[in-house]
């Protein structure tokens, strides 16, 4: 009789998701539920003006960078213009979005500390719905900035991380600024947190944050 708890035990163990793996569960539901609210909402008033100057491809447009626009672009040339074909770059995005969300809260917090900021960031109206299945420059600043803040927690805390971070960090700091001018903060950001910072003051004297400045 004193083995049966313990047995219990093991079997609701076994039944157990991971944090990981309820993490891509809600990714993947959420997801779906997006997909079915994108077959079925007409474009907004913001989307069809990008869906309008998208069509003809230009480097910059009259009030924000390019890259939604390039995006709506080449979704229309390749799926056609039915409002789930052109958000869908958008929805794959948000996807991105969330796994980042987890891996840079996890790195710093915990994978359980990760899912449930995963879990807040989807059950947010403006980012989990909106941007997440909209045709809005944030759709692809959001994942460009948590990719740069990833690839800098990997620079300020791992020591002994490869250099080649700043140069991540560089690269998807561009993406954001590509995506949204205030893109620009987040590696502003890193910058003051350098300058403030005793400990990670030496990177000034290193060739490291300029070259991702130069690449972004």
């Amino acid at each position: 009789m004193d083995t049966l708890p313990l047995h219990g035990n093991r079997q609701r163990s076994a039944f157990r998701l991971s944090p990981e793996q309820k993490t891509l569960a809600l990714i993947l539901g959420a997801l779906a539920l997006r997909i079915v609210f994108a077959a079925a909402i007409g474009l907004g008033v913001d989307e069809s003006y990008t869906v309008a100057t998208a069509r003809v491809l230009s480097l910059s447009t009259f009030d924000h960078p390019p890259a939604a626009w390039w995006l709506t672009h080449f979704a229309a040339s390749l799926f056609g213009e039915s409002p789930l074909a052109l958000r869908a770059p958008f929805l794959l995005l948000f996807v991105l979005t969330s796994w980042l969300m987890f891996v840079l809260t996890r790195r710093l917090f915990g994978a359980q500390a990760g899912f449930y900021a995963t879990l807040a960031l989807n059950l947010s109206p403006v980012l989990g719905l909106t941007d997440a299945s909209w045709i809005l420059p944030d759709a692809p600043l959001l994942p460009a900035m948590l990719g740069c803040a990833y690839a800098l927690s990997r620079v300020f805390f791992e020591p002994g991380a490869r250099r080649a971070w700043w140069l991540a960090a560089g690269v998807c700091a561009g993406l954001a600024m590509l995506s949204k001018y205030h893109g620009v903060f987040v590696f502003a950001g890193a910058a003051l947190f350098v300058i403030a910072s005793p400990r990670q003051r030496f990177w000034l004297a290193t060739p490291w944050p300029y070259a991702a400045g130069l690449i972004a």
